[in-house]
């Protein structure tokens, strides 16, 4: 088949396991993974060292569309919130729970309007999973998840699409 997103959708995905390199510090993993925050931003800091500063108004107006200005400090704030405080320290330093926090401070940070969630609970103590149900439950983006956690997919979900043997079926409400 083929997939046909509508043009402005932003999409993030959390992987059930995340990659990155592991000698990058916290806020660098903000950065690297090349969304298109994270791209706009690096074209914005080379169109600035560059002499006559080419493209620099739709650059801007793309930044503002994208709130991009305010980047790190989102990045920071939702860190915290995953009790993630210390920015500098390196990748390798981190637990398997405190990398997935990463990972999903990552793609919280970019405000998607569809969120992609490979076992999102995996690696996560039970306040951290707390946090993220009250994140997503307040949030009007829409999600596909595949979990293995019912009770998260029940307090986080209200309209559940189940695809089993070329069917779908529709849960109203939660799963039970």
């Amino acid at each position: 088949g083929e997939i046909v997103w509508r043009k402005d959708l932003r999409i993030g995905y959390l992987e059930q396991e995340p990659q990155y390199p592991m000698d990058l510090t916290v806020i660098e993993a903000c950065f690297w993974h090349g969304n298109s925050t994270t791209t706009l931003i690096r074209e914005y800091e080379e169109c600035m060292s560059t002499p006559g500063n080419p493209g620099l108004q739709d650059i801007l107006d793309r930044m503002d569309h994208e709130n991009a200005w305010d980047y790190e400090t989102r990045s920071k704030q939702i860190l915290g919130k995953l009790q993630i405080e210390d920015f500098n320290q390196p990748l390798s330093q981190l637990s398997g729970g405190q990398l997935k926090r990463v990972a999903l401070a990552n793609v919280l940070i970019t405000e998607p309007d569809f969120l992609i969630l490979d076992e999102p609970t995996n690696h996560l103590d039970l306040t951290m999973i707390e946090w993220l149900e009250g994140y997503l439950s307040r949030s009007s983006m829409t999600l596909l998840m595949v979990t293995h956690d019912r009770y998260f997919l029940d307090r986080v979900c209200n309209l559940i699409l189940e695809m089993d043997d070329q069917t779908v079926y529709p849960y109203h409400g939660n799963y039970g």
